[in-house]
């Protein structure tokens, strides 16, 4: 199904555009080359002003798991449906935006009572093109560790259900969406393409009753020119003293 106007500018709040003749950046494709993907972590180094190549590569997953798994996981729960993303047709432009080729864009809706099912199917083919290789990449190029490019990732799926269940939904509108949020935490890790589900130790079903849970790995934001802490950072908020 072909994603209309509404659908379009639904998806511009979580950072998606079309992809246009004047669009210029990073085929995401091209990220998974590893002198690319350096010389990629450079520039977003400096146009961040991160310190180094790790605090860079660590932002960049959180940043770009917002775009994709974040995104995707919001339109499921509100929309039962989820645009289509395929990593080729995908580019990321000088304003940190995801950019879409018109051509490749489409809705798929959830149309059986197989909901989790057809929820596994599309979630494992977001995290395996754009999630996993990316993060493989990034261990290599940035040396940074696994845990954390992860747990960068499941922050943010966190933060999805945590700011859905803080609206006024009805029974069983919550229902659904604590049963999509286990569904996503006991799955296997097929759903990753990793050996054991590698969001799973990371993922807490946050509400407004429970509140936010502190991390188990650092992101390294602390590290940014700000000197500021993200909301769930697991360091002490002065560690130099």
């Amino acid at each position: 199904m072909a994603v209309n106007s509404l659908q379009l500018e639904d998806l511009k709040s979580f950072g998606i555009l079309p992809w246009t003749s004047d669009t210029q950046g990073m085929r995401i494709t091209d990220l998974l080359d590893e002198n690319t993907c350096r010389e990629f972590l450079d520039q977003y180094m400096n146009d961040i002003g991160a310190p180094t190549r790790k605090v860079a590569a660590s932002l960049f997953m959180k940043h770009y798991a917002r775009l994709t798994v974040a995104m995707a996981l919001h339109q499921m729960s509100i929309k039962n449906g989820v645009p289509a993303i395929p990593v080729e047709a995908c580019l990321f432009n000088k304003d940190r935006k995801l950019c879409i080729e018109p051509e490749h864009y489409s809705w798929q809706e959830w149309h059986t009572d197989a909901r989790q099912a057809w929820q596994y199917e599309k979630l494992q083919t977001i995290i395996t093109e754009h999630i996993t290789p990316l993060i493989i990449n990034l261990n290599k190029v940035a040396k940074l560790s696994n845990k954390i490019l992860w747990e960068n990732v499941a922050v943010r799926i966190n933060s999805v259900y945590r700011k859905l269940l803080a609206q006024n939904l009805d029974q069983t509108q919550r229902n659904q969406l604590v049963q999509d949020f286990y569904f996503l935490k006991q799955a296997d890790g097929e759903l990753c393409k990793w050996k054991e589900n590698p969001l799973a130790p990371y993922l807490h079903l946050e509400t407004p009753e429970t509140g936010t849970c502190a991390r188990q790995t650092c992101c390294m934001y602390y590290m940014m020119p700000k000197n500021e802490y993200c909301g769930v950072c697991p360091l002490p908020k002065n560690p130099s003293s």
